[in-house]
């Protein structure tokens, strides 16, 4: 019997089970409300939460400009002030510019979300990048999650997004005072390649005339060589000249004696003939006249002996021609041979005027003879003085000799210090040459750091930005999502229709008596016909109530129908099975999938258990379903996920069908009379 009943359920006892259902007016209250549920959670849900990025403007955030200002080269800076002026300009938040006591009374009674607080040495922060201690310029943030948490959360986006402004901003500021003291930086290179270049050709013209100094020097070496020559030749001609002198005036002093005596004949003779002046008689002085003329007659010929020796003396040193005690010498050599001859030659006479003089010779002749007589004594004296100071000229000559000795020594040592003088001459050139050669690589390499300084600075303002922005991010989403919406659909369409399934079994019991005879329950059609239109009315609502617009319409409608029914499915075996506690365990069936089924974060973020029952939750699949029908528009997933829903709805089937056909009727006809008959007993 029962058995013909449940053959002849379908779709036409659906239909007559929900005409019956209309006809009551609690029933049809109830039935609309079923329908309806599903249609609230998800487009009330799905309408609040629709884009709330896009009413960020609206969002109030409290901005304290507390910044006095910096003075950097002469130059007032005030980045705070320029930051509000940015600020005032982008419309993505509420900026209100308020002092520090408002923001934080507003902060308080939760009138600003958010706070943002410039503080007074901002400017000075920022324009310290180049000095020897740089300064991190600060923002002081504030906000207060228990007002709003996700308040926090955008908060913290906004202040992110703040800063890489300013650091663009300020990497921009300091990109270009980098760039604009490189240019100063090249153009003082390429003064200093200029100034090195001209070094270069000075060092040169200094290595020129290092060279001819060294011609100099080597000229001055063959001068100091030959000097050298020559006074050694003096020293030793000298020397010889000396030696000479000592001899002559050896021998000289060897005469000493012999020219006394004759000097004191001389002086007798003379001291007579002035007698015979005076008393007219001529002694007889024969003998004496002639020892006379022996004397002079040896000192004549060591005279011209001297006056030989001299000769050869000059003759083998010419420069003593121009020395004045060697014309001294020879002086007094030729003047002591005239005054001896001349002597002689009035011996000579006064012999012969002996022998020739009359004895009556007159006063006057006697008078001329004694003042010749008295001239040929001083003669004789002044030679004699004469032959003294050859002394004076042997001294003089070792005098010469000692100074020509000490010229020459001297000579030896300027020759030494010429040579050490070209040997560092050689070294100077050398390194003069080196110096030129390192001063010309020096300004060809400064002249290419500025060529290639000048070139890289050429676009300064294009590299200023790449720097400042170095990083341009290329997003390309594969599948993009335009609104929150659409991001959460999948997750809110399954809460909803898994809800308005319990709603079926709680407000529309299927399995309570109605006026049919014999208890007969609803059939399961008229079930799916009220999940197949909740289905419906969600999709439909979703798409032309809201705007989301799916990757794939005709699938999206089928796979929510088949979710929907895979939901009732369930639904109805833990309240066939179970009845009250059933539909209590639905409820935690359904707080099980959504807190596993990956609807809001991402699986990986979820606790590991959580993440055990990912895999086992019908809302699983519902969700990723969804998401390929709305947004990737995989059919194949979607095919999949409808393929494992269909599974999910066939098992249940399948329990509940076991339940009421065998288990169910076996119950009451074995168990619950058995146990009527223990209590009864």
């Amino acid at each position: 019997m029962m058995r013909e009943k449940v053959k002849s359920s379908g779709f036409s006892t659906g239909l007559t089970d929900l005409q019956h259902l209309w006809a009551s007016r609690s029933m049809r209250l109830g039935l609309l409300g079923v329908l309806a549920i599903p249609l609230v959670y998800s487009f009330i849900y799905l309408w609040a939460f629709f884009d709330p990025y896009e009413n960020m403007k609206y969002l109030p955030v409290a901005i304290v400009n507390e910044d006095h200002g910096a003075v950097k080269d002469g130059k007032q800076i005030n980045a705070g002030k320029e930051l509000v002026q940015e600020l005032e300009k982008d419309s993505k938040l509420k900026w209100e510019f308020i002092p520090r006591t408002q923001m934080k009374k507003g902060l308080k009674e939760g009138e600003y979300y958010i706070a943002v607080v410039i503080p007074r040495d901002f400017s000075q922060r920022a324009a310290s990048a180049d000095s020897p201690a740089p300064l991190k310029g600060q923002l002081q943030y504030y906000y207060d999650e228990s007002n709003n948490y996700l308040s926090g959360r955008i908060g913290q986006s906004v202040i992110r997004e703040l800063e890489n402004t300013l650091e663009e901003k300020l990497t921009h500021v300091y990109i270009a005072e980098i760039f604009n003291k490189l240019k100063k930086s090249a153009e003082d290179l390429a003064r200093a390649a200029d100034g090195a270049a001209t070094l270069a050709d000075s060092v040169k013209k200094a290595e020129q005339g290092s060279r001819e100094i060294k011609s100099g020097i080597h000229q001055l070496q063959s001068g100091a060589d030959r000097l050298y020559t020559g006074t050694h030749q003096l020293s030793r001609h000298l020397a010889a000249m000396n030696r000479e002198l000592v001899k002559t005036k050896g021998e000289i002093a060897g005469h000493r004696e012999q020219i006394k005596k004759v000097q004191t004949m001389i002086h007798q003779l003379n001291e007579q003939i002035q007698i015979i002046a005076k008393t007219g008689k001529w002694p007889g002085q024969d003998s004496r006249i002639y020892a006379m003329e022996e004397t002079i007659s040896q000192i004549n010929g060591n005279n011209d002996q001297s006056g030989k020796l001299l000769q050869e003396l000059i003759k083998d040193h010419p420069e003593l021609a121009a020395d004045p005690h060697a014309k001294q010498l020879k002086l007094a050599l030729s003047t002591e041979a005239k005054q001896h001859q001349r002597l002689q030659n009035q011996l000579s006479e006064m012999k012969q005027k002996e022998n020739s003089l009359p004895s009556d010779l007159s006063p006057d002749e006697l008078a001329q003879i004694a003042a010749r007589s008295q001239k040929l004594t001083d003669d004789l004296d002044r030679a004699i003085a004469s032959i003294d100071k050859l002394d004076q000229l042997v001294t003089g000559t070792g005098q010469l000799l000692q100074g020509a000795q000490r010229l020459e020594a001297g000579q030896s040592r300027l020759i030494d210090g010429l040579n050490q003088l070209e040997t560092g001459a050689i070294q100077l050139q050398k390194g003069l040459g080196n110096i030129a050669s390192g001063q010309y690589q020096l300004a060809n390499g400064l002249h290419d750091g500025v060529n290639a300084a000048n070139k890289n600075l050429t676009s300064a303002k294009e590299k200023e930005n790449m720097i400042a922005d170095p990083v341009n991010v290329q997003e390309e989403s594969l599948h993009p999502v335009p609104n929150y919406a659409t991001g959460f659909a999948p997750y809110f369409l399954s809460l909803s229709l898994w809800v308005g399934a319990m709603f079926l079994f709680t407000v529309i019991d299927l399995y309570r008596v109605l006026d049919k005879p014999g208890g007969e329950p609803l059939s399961l059609a008229s079930g799916a016909i009220i999940g197949a239109a909740q289905a419906v009315i969600c999709s439909s609502a979703i798409i032309w109530g809201l705007g989301i617009k799916p990757e794939l319409p005709t699938q999206f409608f089928l796979f929510t129908i088949v979710m929907s029914l895979t939901f009732i499915s369930l639904n109805r075996m833990l309240v066939a099975l179970m009845k009250n506690v059933g539909r209590f365990l639905a409820i935690i069936f359904l707080m099980f999938q959504l807190t596993s089924s990956a609807g809001t974060y991402p699986l990986p973020l979820l606790p590991d258990f959580f993440q055990g029952l990912h895999a086992y939750m019908p809302m699983t699949y519902s969700i990723h379903g969804l998401r390929a029908a709305l947004s990737s528009g995989n059919i194949h997933a979607v095919f999949q996920d409808s393929c494992i829903l269909l599974a999910f709805m066939s098992g249940a089937y399948m329990v509940t069908q076991i339940y009421l056909r065998w288990v169910k009727p076996w119950i009451k006809r074995a168990v619950i009379p058995g146990l009527k008959r223990r209590i009864a007993v």
